[in-house]
């Protein structure tokens, strides 16, 4: 049979285990976290990079189309 000082020697170490291990999971919890956070950053910033590609290339396209118009309209003159 266990003595009481044992017994007691046993559950202060299960309870620092519980302890170590519970900081363990928060700590692992938020470098999850961590992570998705800069995934979700990384995703919105290259979706507003491709956005502004996009729209720089529209741009372009438009102004070639307005030049043309213009060589076209002189041509005709």
């Amino acid at each position: 049979m266990k003595s009481f000082a044992s017994f007691q020697e046993d559950l202060t170490d299960r309870r620092q285990q519980a302890l170590q291990k519970q900081k363990a999971q928060k700590q692992k919890s938020a470098e999850n976290a961590a992570q998705s956070r800069a995934a979700f950053e990384k995703q919105v910033s290259d979706g507003i990079e491709q956005k502004k590609k996009r729209q720089q290339k529209e741009r372009e396209r438009e102004e070639i189309k307005r030049e043309v118009k213009a060589e076209l309209s002189q041509e005709e003159e």
